[in-house]
C-alpha cells in the first residue's frame, strides 16, 4: 500500500494489490474444492466397497447343501449384482454327514464389467441322508 497523502494515512490498497490477492483466493479456492471432490468420491467407493462386503457375506452365510450350481441375482437395496457358485470338493466326512463346499461369490455393479468384489470359501456343511 502506497500513501499519497501528507499526513502518512494509507488510501487503500493498489489495483494490483487487489488482483494478485483475487488470483490467490481463486487458487486456495479451486485447490479446496478438488479436496472435496476427491474425497467425496473415496467416500462413495468406500460406501459401494461396504455395500459390496455385506452382500457378499450374507450370500456366503445363505449357502448350504440345496444351494449348489451358479446362481445370480440382484440385491434391490443396494443395486449390486451377484453371483454365487458353490459346487461340493471330493470329500467326506469318515461317518458320511458332512461334505466340503467350495463357494465363489462375485459382486458386480453391472455383469458386463469385472467384479467390485470376489469371496472365496470352503464350508464344511452336513448331508442330510
Amino acid at each position: 500500500m502506497k500513501s499519497n497523502r501528507a499526513d502518512g494515512q494509507d488510501d487503500g490498497f493498489t489495483l494490483l494489490e487487489t488482483l494478485v490477492a483475487l488470483v490467490l483466493l481463486a487458487v486456495a479456492t479451486t485447490m479446496f474444492a478438488q479436496s472435496v471432490s476427491a474425497a467425496a468420491a473415496q467416500l462413495s467407493a468406500a460406501d459401494r466397497l461396504s455395500d459390496a462386503s455385506f452382500l457378499g457375506a450374507k450370500l456366503m452365510a445363505e449357502t448350504d447343501v440345496q444351494s449348489l450350481g451358479v446362481v445370480e441375482g440382484l440385491d434391490a437395496a443396494t443395486r449390486l449384482n451377484w453371483r454365487r457358485s458353490a459346487v461340493v470338493a471330493d470329500y467326506q466326512s469318515s461317518d458320511g454327514s458332512g461334505a466340503i463346499l467350495l463357494v465363489t461369490v462375485e459382486i458386480f455393479r453391472s455383469m458386463a464389467e469385472p467384479p467390485i468384489l470376489q469371496l472365496h470359501s470352503a464350508i464344511v456343511t452336513p448331508v442330510s441322508p
